[in-house]
């Protein structure tokens, strides 16, 4: 089986765009930054909320942002730390109603965090439990996109990232 196949549609930004792509960029350019974004930010991510929910029993909260800016080119998809100016109830997205309710729950869910240890006291009615990571046997992540939250089981690309983390904790 092959990891990080070349096939465009399965390579950042995920689903967009169809097969494009994108000679400008480089014919591997997808395959590259799903890969590189693995390596970096997903599987160390992944291997630290195991260790600390089920090695250490900590509590631990895990989202997953699928979020974009109005001045973020679509071709970007949802960077790291793009969640910042919602986190910080940036003016410019509460002027924006499509925004607003997306800036207030992860707004007041961050400060619920800090000061409570617990993202659930933010105050809003309707939206999901944000469970611990542990509450599922591999791990569950708090999904927040535009005006829509919800929770997933973190088996996003099991196969890879258990490979990339094999890798790292091998000895």
């Amino acid at each position: 089986m092959e990891l990080y196949p070349n096939i465009p549609s399965e390579g950042v930004p995920y689903g967009e765009f169809g097969n494009s792509t994108f000679p400008e960029r480089g014919t591997q350019w997808r395959r590259v930054a799903s890969i590189a974004g693995d390596m970096i930010m997903i599987a160390p991510c992944r291997v630290f909320s195991c260790m600390s929910a089920f090695a250490a029993r900590q509590p631990v909260y895990r989202y997953r942002v699928n979020l974009t800016l109005p001045s973020t080119p679509a071709m970007l998809g949802a960077t790291h730390n793009i969640e910042l100016p919602y986190v910080w109830n940036s003016p410019t997205l509460q002027l924006n109603a499509t925004y607003s309710t997306t800036v207030n729950f992860v707004s007041r869910a961050w400060i619920s965090f800090i000061s409570d240890l617990d993202p659930n006291n933010h105050g809003l009615e309707g939206l999901p439990y944000w469970n611990t990571y542990s509450i599922g046997p591999s791990g569950e992540n708090f999904v927040i996109a535009l005006n829509n939250f919800s929770t997933e089981p973190d088996t996003y690309r099991l196969d890879e990232i258990n490979f990339i983390n094999s890798a790292i904790l091998e000895e």
